[in-house]
């Protein structure tokens, strides 16, 4: 569901294009989007103002349970219960364009991702 920032009133319900449960969400920063991730770990982006899937993509990687988008809008970030979480590069229209399979020393669950205020990684 989709709430109003100021008021709490409903706007909008998104899906239902999955069997499973939505465990992240976010919007992009300028663009009208809304990436959700599943538990079934498919990625779904879809187009607010019409309540339709734009983009989709089983993950691989077992369950999905956290999205981002960077506040640059220029990436997507996913995770779940697998070490490889990916990064998307996204192109003029929001929409990504090329997956980035992180491999790093984590070794465990992908709960949360950040990215830092500058762009910069840490």
């Amino acid at each position: 569901r989709i709430r109003d920032a100021k008021t709490g009133s409903l706007r909008a319900t998104i899906g239902p294009d999955t069997k499973s449960l939505y465990m992240g969400a976010c919007f992009h920063p300028t663009h009208p989007l809304l990436a959700t991730i599943d538990f079934y770990d498919e990625l779904f982006v879809y187009d607010t103002r019409s309540g339709q899937v734009v983009w989709r993509k089983e993950m691989n990687f077992g369950p999905g349970i956290t999205v981002d988008y960077s506040r640059c809008g220029r990436y997507l970030a996913v995770g779940g219960y697998r070490w490889d979480g990916r990064v998307f590069d996204l192109g003029g229209d929001g929409l990504p364009v090329n997956e980035t399979i992180l491999d790093a020393p984590n070794k465990g669950v992908v709960k949360n991702i950040a990215f830092t205020p500058d762009g910069r990684s840490s």
